[in-house]
């Protein structure tokens, strides 16, 4: 077999990087065209959101959409409804955005530059016996950066936060990582642990549960939970618990999210 000699190989090799980069030049232009397309851009995005969350959707507008370098949707006034009446509303949210390099999307990364929800409003029994509304998450980049979020559950207040891993720098990006410590209050219910994801399924691990406006503060934990195996969610947890009040926020012995922790406890004062 005769080997091409080294100004064929130099040929070949100019060849084959000109294609590359045509197709590339093909794919941003296409790219750039679908930024101006308008309502079939915006049909298109309602049409996935539908079959992603199993409901009827409806998106306001779609102010400067991207799609090179960064993939940057900015949705606003949507609307979730029932599949079978438009008329029944579920949720409703006054910005969705999100911000992810074109590169990573499409070679399968999991990396924001922005993630924001204002104003989402679930309504009653979507995953909570009361109204819940988020009226603000988004990436807070400090020191460790962290994914947050507060709004109203019912008549209470509520926060998390799950702490992010960056990326780079100029612009930073951030990613979840596989165990990484999460918050969350409920009205005067503190809750504290990490999240961590493996083969077997993603677990709440040494969990601590607390009432700060007892009389006497007690601390339920630490203990372990999963809140997804084998595919399939665990509802025996204590996020998924609480999210499961309407109106029993009083932390006590015989409350149902306690009795999960089989009332080990630590010593008061101690988180």
């Amino acid at each position: 077999m005769t080997l091409p000699s080294f100004s064929q190989a130099t040929i070949l090799l100019f060849r084959i990087a000109l294609v590359l980069a045509l197709m590339a030049g093909g794919v941003i232009g296409m790219l750039k065209l679908l930024e101006r397309a308008g309502d079939p851009l915006r049909q298109g995005i309602e049409s996935y959101l539908a079959q992603t969350t199993r409901s009827h959707v409806y998106v306001g507008s779609l102010p400067r959409p991207q799609f090179f370098p960064n993939v940057h949707i900015t949705m606003k006034d949507v609307v979730f409804s029932a599949p079978s009446d438009p008329a029944m509303k579920r949720a409703t949210a006054d910005t969705l955005e999100f911000a992810v390099p074109f590169l990573y999307l499409l070679t399968g990364q999991q990396a924001f530059e922005t993630l924001t929800i204002t104003n989402l409003r679930l309504e009653k029994d979507v995953i909570s016996p009361v109204p819940m509304v988020v009226e603000k998450m988004a990436i807070d980049p400090a020191t460790p950066p962290a994914l947050v979020a507060s709004g109203q559950y019912g008549k209470a207040t509520f926060a998390a936060r799950l702490d992010l891993q960056p990326r780079g720098d100029g612009p930073v990006y951030y990613t979840l990582p596989h165990h990484t410590p999460f918050s969350m209050t409920l009205g005067s219910l503190k809750l504290g642990g990490a999240l961590d994801s493996s083969p077997e399924g993603l677990q709440l691990q040494d969990v601590v549960m607390q009432d700060s406006a007892a009389k006497q503060a007690k601390n339920y934990g630490p203990k372990s939970f999963f809140i997804m195996k084998n595919q399939e969610f665990i509802k025996d947890n204590p996020v998924s618990c609480l999210m499961g009040q309407s109106n029993d926020l009083k932390l006590t012995a015989t409350h149902p999210c306690a009795t999960l922790f089989e009332l080990t406890m630590l010593p008061e004062g101690q988180e």
